[in-house]
């Protein structure tokens, strides 16, 4: 029963910042998946078109190298990357 209590005068104190950071979080999440289905496309028409941007083979081949190496990588190897490169400064 103090749980709940205490969690009422948390929610009744910070609640401002509760809805701050939903609607920040909201925000990222609409934006990653805006910015990801535009990369995701890119990177298919470069990949399969054999019009317009599919028909540059350097691109084709930056896009065929990328798609085969995400594909390829274990995530949880992809994760301690992007990681390791972010605490880094993206220094190899």
């Amino acid at each position: 029963m103090d749980f709940f209590i205490v969690m009422s005068k948390v929610w009744s104190q910070y609640w401002k910042l509760f809805m701050h950071g939903l609607g920040m979080t909201l925000l990222m999440g609409f934006l990653t998946v805006l910015a990801s289905t535009v990369f995701g496309s890119l990177m298919a028409l470069m990949r399969r078109s054999n019009w317009g941007i599919g028909k540059v083979k350097p691109l084709q081949a930056v896009a065929v190298a990328y798609v085969e190496v995400i594909r390829g990588t274990p995530i949880l190897l992809q994760l301690i990357f992007s990681i390791s490169c972010c605490r880094s400064g993206c220094r190899f």
